[in-house]
């Protein structure tokens, strides 16, 4: 076994704060999972796969991470055939905002480059640090627009609960607008939940 996870297991082990924050993941786990249908445990492991090797570049690689017991293929099919209930995963993505403090929130555009993927579709010039379009500060790539939020007003730790990809029809503006109001959504749900309603 791998020294490093050893020690992650130990401290999962004797830690009660920790046994508690790892609980409460393995049950969010199988609330998502229970929201995919079909090649969802194929799913799951790519997802695992890119957790554990983040600087992999093939579906080959993915495929040599310890979480993975599929071979390569079996990846490029778990993205061709997943299916999940989205708007049910969305709700149980944003019930994690914890309602018994003051949550801060900060919505972003993310682009991911995409310049060499020439047969990908809707791919958008987007703003980005490198210069890859006429030595500007512009990229080729898929935007996305990203909601996070922190308990604590400064923190750099701000874990997403909805991203949403911008297609070439929309502005950013507007995808925000939309994740605003899922945010407000949950909002007035729990008041009503406090209240009793």
């Amino acid at each position: 076994m791998n020294r490093s996870r050893f020690w992650v297991i130990a401290d999962v082990m004797t830690n009660p704060a920790t046994q508690a924050e790892f609980t409460e993941l393995r049950s969010f786990r199988q609330q998502a999972y229970e929201l995919f249908f079909k090649r969802r445990d194929s799913f799951f492991e790519l997802i695992d796969a890119i957790i554990q090797t983040p600087n992999a570049h093939s579906f080959a690689e993915l495929s040599l991470a310890w979480a993975c017991t599929r071979k390569w293929h079996s990846l490029y099919k778990a993205i061709a055939e997943v299916s999940y209930d989205k708007d049910e995963l969305d709700s149980l993505c944003l019930e994690q905002i914890p309602n018994t403090e003051v949550i801060h929130f900060a919505i972003d555009v993310m682009s991911v480059r995409r310049m060499r993927s020439e047969t990908l579709t809707q791919r958008l010039y987007c703003h980005g640090a490198k210069r890859e379009v006429g030595g500007k500060a512009v990229i080729i790539g898929l935007p996305y627009s990203i909601v996070a939020f922190s308990t604590m007003r400064g923190s750099s730790f701000a874990p997403s609960v909805n991203i949403r990809r911008i297609k070439p029809q929309e502005k950013a503006v507007e995808v925000a607008v939309e994740q605003g109001k899922l945010v407000r959504l949950l909002d007035a749900v729990r008041d009503g939940l406090a209240s009793g309603a």
